[in-house]
């Protein structure tokens, strides 16, 4: 993971064209981009991104492995509509350690990247939290999502725990093992201290509600400059296929099931993956059931 780039100051190296536009009598940068899970056409597109904005925060991935990510969807990218060029990305990796062997027992979320003509839009909350629930609705990993943030990163670690929800925790050398294995071989005698981080279930209502925050308002201005992005999300699944889902899981009961005593035993992602699913495609209320076999009624908002 990186930390969020907010210099609004420094040159672009970016071609992103953008248009003037009139806003309320004064005249705005706007640009155009469009917002979707990738798909196996972007792989080209998303490799140039990550070699041409290089960061001391973000990773340099195994380039077999970040093309097979990208080509199976477990990108999010912000796309320029008028070039096609990709502005911003993050990804996901699978962990598959010791004792699992039917899914990934935690998925990383990481090369969060976005360049110059992006920065300082506030979209590092959209990105993490997107990747999380719609990877849940998806095939979610049997643990939880992860992450890490370099030590001299202050920024990543504040956006992370106080904009999207998550924890500190103790990585093991499981999940050590497997990042290094992400890792272009060139990079992997890079040990700069840092600390990693989960997304448990309990984390899911916050992360919805912080992605319908940003569905409500596409058009986002620049936090310093004179500038607007508009986002089109008609192609961002969590806006059209999920949608139903993203609205029942930030709001109704889901906050209070997950903050009970019983809500870290009850509530992991596959559960909330099956109760999603179940209500929106059959509207029929099966229940949860905790890791000690006890039930749980779920009655939508």
């Amino acid at each position: 993971m990186t930390t969020p780039n907010h210099s609004a100051s420094s040159p672009s190296t970016s071609t992103t064209t953008s248009t003037t536009q009139s806003f309320n009598g004064g005249a705005q940068d706007v640009i155009n981009a469009a917002l979707r899970f990738s798909s196996a056409a972007d792989i080209e597109n998303v490799l140039n991104f990550y070699k041409g904005n290089r960061h001391q925060h973000v990773h340099i991935r195994d380039e077999a492995l970040l093309a097979s990510r990208v080509r199976d969807g477990h990108f999010l990218i912000l796309q320029d509509k008028d070039t096609g060029e990709v502005l911003a990305s993050s990804g996901s990796y699978d962990y598959t350690v010791t004792g699992d062997t039917d899914r990934a027992s935690y998925a990383e979320i990481g090369s969060t990247r976005f360049s110059d003509k992006v920065a300082g839009f506030g979209l590092y909350p959209l990105f993490i939290a997107s990747q999380v629930v719609h990877g849940m609705l998806g095939r979610p990993p049997k643990k939880m999502y992860i992450a890490n943030v370099y030590d001299d990163s202050p920024v990543g670690r504040e956006m992370l725990t106080k904009k999207v929800g998550w924890n500190v925790i103790n990585a093991t050398p499981d999940i050590i093992e497997t990042f290094l294995k992400t890792k272009d071989p060139s990079t992997k005698g890079d040990m700069r201290p840092m600390t990693w981080y989960g997304s448990p279930a309990s984390c899911l209502p916050h992360e919805s509600r912080v992605i319908l925050g940003y569905l409500a308002t596409p058009q986002i201005k620049h936090k310093k400059l004179d500038c607007v992005l508009n986002i089109d999300m008609s192609g961002f699944d969590l806006a059209n296929k999920y949608n139903p889902h993203l609205k029942s899981l930030a709001s109704g009961q889901w906050d209070s099931l997950m903050s009970d005593e019983h809500g870290k035993n009850m509530l992991d992602l596959q559960g909330v993956s099956a109760m999603l699913h179940t209500i929106h495609n059959t509207g029929h209320n099966t229940g949860f059931a905790d890791k000690t076999g006890r039930r749980y009624g779920y009655k939508p908002s």
